[in-house]
């Protein structure tokens, strides 16, 4: 199916479709069986359906969002929505500052370049922002999300997540569950918001001095009493500190390399 030029409104059938919107501001829904949607040129809005569905949004500032099965979904170039469904789908960004989200499932969500928003919703995700300044929630379950090249924020949610900022200057917060960390080339943060006795995290890459942690809610007498309760101690080449019976684990830093200035209580 052919839209040509124009605002076109296509609807497609059961069975494997291949549509194309063409130029103008397109509205195309796929249906049942394994489709092929491309928009082209223009402010399309992209609908899958059910099925494992390809969806393209071509140039412009595209809408795109799919059903059911593993789905691939492209959102080209332009400042993009696109949100995946329930399947292991594969979400890609492309040029521009794109929202977009895996939803459902164990998906794969690659931001391209621009300043993305992305989520992964459920699932054990895979999340790479790409090049800009990122902000990335990667959700429930147990999640590998990559910064990449940019000033990030990385997001872990609930699950064992690994993270990595990657080039410039990142903000990290694992959430809950025993999360690895490592921010990459830069003064990157790594957040601590709230704590878990039993939950055990580490950073891979902390440079004292250059990287900072902050922390809500420790209690004590300023600022170096508050570095004092965290109880900094070595352990088998790295320190260990905590607060009610989380551990935190600096890889490879000595304790008397830390100091309450590489520390931010709030």
């Amino acid at each position: 199916m052919f839209g040509g030029a124009g605002d076109d409104s296509i609807l497609g059938r059961d069975g494997n479709d291949v549509i194309r919107g063409g130029a103008g501001r397109d509205n195309i829904a796929a249906s049942d069986g394994d489709d092929q949607v491309y928009g082209e040129d223009g402010h399309d809005l992209l609908g899958g359906g059910h099925g494992h569905d390809t969806v393209e949004g071509g140039a412009g500032n595209d809408v795109i969002g799919t059903g059911s099965g593993h789905d691939l979904l492209i959102a080209g170039d332009g400042d993009d929505t696109v949100s995946g469904g329930w399947g292991h789908d594969t979400v890609k960004g492309g040029d521009g500052d794109d929202e977009m989200a895996g939803s459902y499932d164990a998906d794969t969500v690659k931001g391209g370049a621009g300043d993305d928003m992305i989520g992964g919703g459920t699932g054990n995700d895979v999340i790479e922002g790409g090049i800009g300044n990122d902000m990335i929630g990667a959700g429930d379950d147990d999640d590998r999300v990559l910064g990449e090249a940019g000033n990030d924020f990385l997001g872990g949610g609930a699950g064992a997540d690994t993270m990595l900022g990657g080039e410039g200057d990142d903000r990290l917060n694992g959430g809950s569950g025993d999360d690895r960390m490592a921010g990459g080339t830069g003064g990157d943060e790594f957040i601590f918001t709230a704590f878990a006795a039993g939950e055990r995290d580490v950073i891979f890459d902390f440079t004292p001095g250059e990287d900072v942690i902050r922390m809500h809610g420790i209690q004590g007498a300023g600022m170096a009493g508050r570095f004092d309760a965290l109880a900094p101690h070595a352990e088998g080449g790295s320190t260990v500190l905590g607060w009610k019976g989380h551990v935190i684990v600096l890889e490879g830093i000595a304790p008397d390399e830390l100091g309450p200035g590489d520390f931010l209580f709030l």
